[in-house]
């Protein structure tokens, strides 16, 4: 009895102080993220509307200090959102410059793989190009079946599925906002 009120007491006494823990904050993955949490500057933030594919929307982001017009920061905001169940779940991913022009090129090849591979009865194969900001687009191939997607997030990420040749439509938006960036 004694070992069991022991016990007892220890793992309240555990889960108490695991809980009173502070956690830390996640690190920002890339520059745009970064700056969109600084606190103690007055920012200009500007959204471009680059497109969207039903549940998923590509914004340019530009960033500007009001205080220092030399700072600049700029990106690509992705956004999918999952409609299939009664609460929406969305989630949010950022794409610094350097990530964009290497996205942009996986998907040509991404796309030209998909066609190489269309007659082929292939075991399922995954082809994905993840960014630091969490941003995956890619396909997979199950037999004869290609089926591409494009997800933000990483755990319970959110998930939108396309036709591979949709991929092309990701690839504009993208170069666009990459036009934008470069202004």
């Amino acid at each position: 009895m004694k070992r069991l009120v022991f016990v007892s007491v220890f793992l309240i006494c555990t889960s108490i102080i695991l809980a009173q823990v502070e956690q830390k904050p996640k690190e920002p993955s890339t520059k745009l993220e970064s700056v969109l949490i600084t606190r103690g500057s007055l920012l200009i933030k500007e959204f471009i509307s680059l497109g969207d594919l039903g549940n998923a929307s590509f914004d340019t982001v530009i960033i500007r200090d009001a205080n220092n017009s030399s700072i600049r920061t700029a990106g690509i905001k992705a956004e999918v959102t999952d409609l299939s169940r009664s609460i929406r779940d969305s989630n949010t991913s950022f794409l610094d410059q350097d990530e964009i022009e290497s996205l942009v090129n996986s998907i040509s090849f991404m796309v030209e793989l998909a066609n190489k591979w269309k007659a082929e009865n292939k075991r399922y194969t995954e082809v994905v190009f993840s960014t630091k900001g969490e941003f995956s687009a890619g396909f997979y191939q199950d037999g004869n079946k290609q089926t591409a997607f494009i997800s933000c997030g990483s755990i319970g990420k959110t998930t939108k599925f396309l036709k591979v040749e949709d991929l092309n439509k990701v690839k504009s938006m993208l170069e666009r906002g990459l036009t934008e960036i470069k202004k």
